[in-house]
């Protein structure tokens, strides 16, 4: 192993009160694991957070179900209510109701009891997160904060799976030295409450505009890239699929700006929850097209649209691949860069998936 640090890892969990917006990131480094070029150990990434309380799991439970029905599952299940009381089916259709509002009560109650953070992105159901989900980053040591960089930086999240989960807006922040500019998909910021989320933690409808404008700023910007085609991708226990072939016009955005292009790998994504994927891929054709997602799924113990399973996750980051500002960049050089991105990705799973025990997977680009 090399005497100098070539990764670093940080198990969120360990922040504890640190985790606050006051506290430099040389404080959260304290808590960093480091490796060598060879990376981290055999299963390492798979290392297990201590056990949730039980207020801590039904703030979890109840937070996923909120989050998910206010994406769109909760328009299922009130349908189905109305549905069962207009045939008469009262029982059925209160239940119904009950499932789709009483984690919105109980959630909001814990909230207001319990947290007591400044800024939503470090609010007490990130907290939980970090330990419901054992959640891990581990970035090169390019990305650490005692390398200086220029131009701002695009990180390039894979895969998206139901709901990315490994998603933490603060380690963004930190490891991008400035607040990120997310993109998330438009209808998102249709839905009610969602849109209000989305604005306080730095996301922005997915567009050209809003991206050249944040870049223009110097501003980071980090995308989940494979988006709403990357949840209908079917894996296997020898087999990550990331649908991103088709994806360029990010690195458009890069050689306009000169931003450099960081891959991110989201380990465990996956596996959050299952996914009942048609043969037909009907539902597919119809979510790219309207670019929202209707994907059905089973979550902790089969629990149809229900909480996720708790899996560890592992968010790592690759080697910032630095992009010569181009005004007009031609569709050669869109290409270049672009398998430039997809070799860096395969890389990065490549260099860390036997840390996170799937020694026996490959990563298929499509």
């Amino acid at each position: 192993m090399s005497s100098e640090p070539k990764f670093y890892r940080l198990d969120l969990v360990n922040l504890g009160e640190l985790f606050d917006p006051d506290v430099p990131f040389s404080e959260w480094c304290k808590k960093c694991q480091c490796a060598g070029d060879d990376g981290f150990g055999t299963n390492r990434l798979q290392d297990l957070a201590p056990d949730l309380t039980p207020l801590e799991h039904t703030e979890r439970i109840c937070g996923t179900l909120l989050y998910i029905n206010l994406s769109g599952a909760g328009i299922v299940w009130l349908s189905l209510a109305l549905i069962c009381y207009c045939c008469g089916w009262y029982h059925p259709a209160r239940s119904f109701a009950m499932y789709t509002l009483m984690p919105i009560g109980i959630w909001l109650l814990i909230y207001i009891l319990y947290d007591r953070s400044k800024d939503s992105r470090y609010g007490i159901h990130h907290k939980n997160q970090h330990k419901y989900l054992h959640l891990k980053y581990v970035w090169p040591v390019e990305l650490h904060p005692s390398v200086k960089r220029e131009g701002p930086l695009i990180f390039c999240i894979v895969p998206h799976g139901v709901i990315p989960l490994g998603i933490d807006y603060a380690m963004f922040d930190k490891l991008g030295a400035g607040r990120c500019n997310w993109v998330a998909a438009p209808v998102l910021f249709k839905l009610p409450f969602l849109r209000s989320y989305l604005e306080r933690v730095g996301a922005m409808p997915a567009n050209a505009a809003n991206i050249r404008a944040a870049l223009a700023r110097n501003e980071n910007v980090a995308i989940v890239l494979d988006g709403v085609a990357g949840m209908f991708q079917a894996t296997t226990e020898r087999q990550e699929v990331a649908y991103l072939l088709k994806r360029k016009g990010i690195v458009k955005f890069a050689l306009e700006s000169g931003a450099s292009l960081v891959p991110v790998y989201g380990f465990g994504h996956s596996e959050l929850w299952t996914k009942l994927l048609d043969p037909f891929r009907l539902f597919e054709r119809i979510s790219t097209s309207l670019d929202i997602s209707l994907v059905p799924f089973f979550g902790l113990g089969g629990w149809p649209l229900g909480p996720t399973n708790r899996v560890p996750l592992a968010m790592v980051f690759g080697q910032p691949l630095e992009c010569p500002q181009k005004l007009v960049p031609s569709q050669g050089e869109i290409d270049c860069y672009h398998t430039h991105l997809l070799d860096s990705f395969k890389e990065t799973f490549d260099k860390h998936k036997a840390a996170y025990g799937w020694s026996q997977k490959t990563l298929m680009i499509v």
